[in-house]
């Protein structure tokens, strides 16, 4: 597992573009960098906005949807070739580890993204 900083985005998409993305990521931190950061990727993975709004599937906790309904979806065969991306935005879940921590959200290394490789 790497910890890449907002700051090194694009050199992390920059290296990408030459070995490969990973399969997951889990960016977390401040609500506008976690937005930059997983908007700047999306648009790498599918540069194409037509492409987009087919290959891009978003799974927001806070309109009622769950992690199990992110999985279902990444489990799910798509009718169109091509990358395909499952946005799994999730503010509960980092709320709710703040909280149980009694932690601040601002507290918790909020300028940083993860990068979670899954084998």
């Amino acid at each position: 597992m790497t910890e890449i900083s907002y700051k090194d985005t694009a050199g992390h998409i920059e290296s990408c573009r030459k070995s490969g993305f990973s399969q997951a990521y889990f960016i977390y931190g401040e609500p506008y960098l976690r937005q930059r950061a997983s908007s700047a990727i999306i648009e790498e993975l599918l540069p194409d906005e037509n492409l987009r709004s087919v290959s891009l599937d978003i799974v927001d906790t806070a309109e009622d949807e769950g992690v199990s309904d992110a999985v279902e979806r990444v489990t799910t065969f798509s009718f169109f070739s091509g990358p395909r991306v499952v946005l799994l935005k999730a503010p509960r879940l980092m709320k709710d580890a703040a909280e149980k921590s009694g932690q601040t959200q601002e507290g918790e290394g909020s300028s940083k993204t993860t990068d979670f490789q899954i084998p």
